[in-house]
């Protein structure tokens, strides 16, 4: 469908504003394949004899673009199918996001896809282009500036894709395809994203989605962009309630739970931004550079003041500026002009001018020094040449500085962007930067900066994906039950399986309890043991810091009594266990979502768990470097080493613990419905799970 050899435009007028754009379209971008005209008036239009029906139409049909009104869709698609057509795109809006007669309008259509054996896009869609090899399907306005490139746009939304390529022709970003599948009907957007991730000639896909389709295929999908280098750049509507509700409203999508969306983004190496500009930024920037090596940002620029911003932009979003290091410094201060500093970011003052160059020693030196995956030439918002008041004219004395330091021997492997304070290259510009092959524009230090953080984590997340090791292992898989697991059973199966717990023993009398209590050792702590109580505070089901048999003997009865309110209850018992000092409690769950999958969710718990309402969440299986960045995430190093009054545990105790934790979820599977541990108490140089609920399908 994406790359047609022939199209039929079914409904084509003359008077028509969607013929007349799609047809501005096939001229401007030179569509050289076989075009046939369609109408049931026949005639002429646009200098093209017009058929009847598609079945007059010579030879096979690899599209037809349906430019009908909805009571005529179904007709068109009869006949087409007749034509033996191999795909299609329905232009009609007035379907499932119209409410339910539109839904059951466009679950006729599915079954008429079916039956005719005719996938298609839409309804409600505007199509598809493929400008890298000039076959283009799209029925809406595309900005004329638009050039062929190496970024792939699919969206649900054919107005948002026409966004996106007008700032893609803004910033000199190329398009290779943009494609819009409006209420997917038939094909999804994840069906278009494992089409287009296989081509040579995407490096890069953005993404506008109101929902996800078809998770576990997308998931396979991130997957082999990740084996390709291929970022994946998403804007994901729906994060407020207003926005789910439009969402639906716009294609009858159902917007995911965020938390869950995000964590199988993270996990699977998707990056996901937060506006238009940032996706067309950050994708034409690893479509430029590929993943970028470790290192930090280095920065030159003849603007001491866009390096002032830049430094702020830089922190707000963990873009590191590496310092210079010694050979770099040294190189740079033999050329720098009077009264520059060297440091990072540099400002080469206006005194390179007189001084060519200073910019390249300074290029030169960054691009060499081990320190940084990127370098940044700032400060050309005065790219025009002097006598040029429109301000179109470029530099290109000043721009072979630039060239003549990126294309220096043993500098090949750092990418080298150009970044100035604002988007405000005139088209003329972008023109003549593209002519001149001078580096990757970053236009504009707010979105460029926020491109360039988004091209460092999904690098780094490359890098750590090659090397990790999953948090598996090949012994016999977990013997699943049913139902909800008392505290009891869930802690000693979590501790079979290499979690750290307490020793506890369950009481079935108060002497029972003092006994254990003995054994174990004061102060402990007693619970109500019942399978049926999961939230046993809340019915006064916990006594703390017991300190002698009266105490304990007496917090049995009281325990007793309050499981003996609850008739649906089975009371085992109460569990005894040594009270444990004070530290820092993590909350670690593992949940079982419908759509996405097992998933792990690491939360901080006690006095922290209001103030904060953090978590962190990934999609199963995990690896070890996915739970240190979940931890880091929480601050839980800086919150470990706050801790005074006792020992605090390593973070390798703390990885362990949850590691095996989340090996236990991963090899439970499918009958695993949920799995907690609250607390996980760090304290006393110590890890461990001070109380655990499993809950089996």
């Amino acid at each position: 469908m994406l790359s047609p050899q022939s199209i039929a435009v079914v409904g084509a007028s003359a008077k028509s504003r969607w013929s007349q754009m799609l047809m501005a379209n096939l001229n401007r971008y030179g569509f050289d394949g076989r075009l046939s005209l369609v109408n049931p008036r026949g005639g002429e239009s646009f200098g093209h004899a017009v058929v009847t029906s598609c079945r007059e139409v010579e030879g096979p049909i690899d599209v037809a673009l349906l430019l009908v009104p909805p009571h005529a869709v179904e007709a068109a698609l009869r006949d087409a199918a007749a034509a033996n057509a191999k795909s299609a795109v329905v232009l009609a809006s007035g379907y499932a996001e119209a409410g339910t007669e539109g839904q059951v309008a466009q679950a006729d259509l599915q079954r008429l896809s079916t039956e005719l054996d005719l996938p298609f896009l839409g309804p409600n869609g505007l199509g598809f282009a493929s400008l890298v090899d000039r076959r283009v399907g799209w029925l809406g306005h595309l900005p004329p500036r638009c050039r062929p490139g190496s970024v792939a746009i699919v969206s649900q939304s054919g107005n948002v894709a026409t966004s996106l390529c007008g700032v893609a022709a803004r910033l000199g970003i190329g398009i290779s395809h943009v494609i819009a599948t409006g209420n997917e009907a038939v094909v999804n957007l994840v069906d278009v994203m494992e089409y287009i991730v296989e081509l040579d000639t995407v490096r890069a896909i953005g993404v506008f989605a109101e929902a996800i389709a078809d998770p576990k295929l997308f998931l396979q999908v991130a997957n082999r962009a990740a084996e390709l280098a291929k970022p994946i750049v998403i804007i994901k509507a729906g994060r407020s309630d207003l926005g789910r509700r439009l969402a639906q409203t716009h294609t009858g999508a159902m917007a995911g739970n965020e938390s869950i969306i995000d964590a199988a983004f993270r996990s699977s190496g998707v990056i996901r931004v937060d506006s238009l500009e940032q996706l067309i930024t950050t994708a034409g920037l690893i479509a430029r550079t590929g993943p970028l090596r470790a290192g930090g940002l280095g920065m030159v620029s003849v603007s001491g003041g866009t390096n002032d911003l830049l430094a702020d932009r830089a922190e707000q979003v963990n873009v590191p500026l590496t310092p210079l290091g010694e050979e770099a410094a040294s190189r740079i201060e033999r050329e720098k002009p009077a009264g520059a500093v060297v440091q990072n970011p540099y400002d080469i003052t206006g005194g390179a001018a007189r001084n060519p160059q200073a910019w390249a020693s300074a290029i030169t030196a960054m691009l060499n020094d081990p320190g940084y995956g990127l370098v940044a030439i700032g400060g050309f918002e005065q790219l025009s040449l002097p006598d040029d008041i429109e301000g179109e004219r470029i530099d290109e004395e000043r721009l072979g500085w630039i060239t003549q330091a990126v294309n220096n021997e043993g500098a090949s492997d750092r990418a080298v962007v150009l970044l100035n304070a604002v988007q405000d290259f005139s088209g003329h510009q972008v023109a003549a930067l593209a002519d001149l092959k001078v580096p990757h524009i970053l236009a504009g230090i707010d979105h460029g900066v926020a491109a360039v953080a988004h091209a460092m984590t999904w690098s780094s997340w490359l890098r750590d994906r090659s090397s990790a090791t999953v948090e598996s292992d090949e012994t016999t898989p977990v013997e699943p039950s049913q139902g909800i697991w008392s505290e009891a059973e869930s802690l000693n199966l979590l501790s079979s399986l290499g979690v750290p717990t307490l020793p506890f023993e369950i009481a079935a009398s108060g002497e029972e309890a003092v006994q254990a209590a003995e054994r174990l050792g004061y102060p402990v702590v007693a619970k109500i043991a019942s399978a049926q109580i999961s939230h046993k505070t809340d019915i006064g089901g916990v006594q703390l810091d017991l300190r002698s048999r009266e105490e304990v003997a007496a917090a049995f009865d009281k325990l007793i009594q309050a499981g003996e309110r609850h008739a649906e209850a089975t009371v085992d018992g109460v569990l005894i266990a040594p009270m444990q000092p004070e530290g820092l409690d993590l909350i670690v769950g593992a949940l079982r979502d419908p759509q996405w999958g097992l998933l792990i969710l690491i939360g901080l718990g006690g006095v922290h768990a209001e103030a904060m309402k953090v978590q962190a969440t990934r999609l199963l299986p995990a690896t070890r470097q996915d739970i240190v960045t979940m931890l880091e995430q929480l601050s839980v190093p800086s919150l470990l080493n706050g801790l005074r009054a006792t020992e605090p545990p390593t973070m390798n105790q703390v990885v362990d613990a949850i590691s095996a934790f989340a090996r236990f979820a991963s090899r439970a599977g499918t009958p695993l419905v949920s799995a907690e541990i609250n607390p996980l108490r760090l304290a006393s140089n110590r890890v461990a799970a001070l109380d655990g609920l499993i809950e089996w399908a």
